[in-house]
């Protein structure tokens, strides 16, 4: 069976604000290293950045989310209520 691998540098790091967030966000910017064009058939793995008071407002997935933050502040709103994450936290929203 044959088999893939991605590896990725910092320096291919390639930050863009998704067309979809584009009205929905301010100051967020991601660098999708895993997806479907990279071979994925059901998984996407993106490092994506919040630059402080930026913003993403509600929106809605058909998937799970998880988010680890590695530096900074996140307040995360959420049905089930607001979070106050900080570095080394990890959430999965579904």
């Amino acid at each position: 069976m044959p088999t893939r691998h991605i590896v990725r540098t910092a320096e291919q790091a390639d930050f863009s604000v998704p067309k979809a967030f584009e009205s929905l966000s301010k100051g967020f910017r991601r660098w999708c290293i895993v997806d479907g064009p990279n071979g994925s058939v059901h998984q996407e793995f993106s490092i994506c950045e919040l630059d402080p008071g930026g913003t993403i407002d509600a929106h809605v997935h058909t998937f799970e989310e998880s988010i680890y933050i590695l530096d900074g502040q996140l307040i995360c709103a959420t049905g089930d209520g607001t979070y106050s994450l900080q570095p080394g936290d990890y959430g999965v929203i579904h």
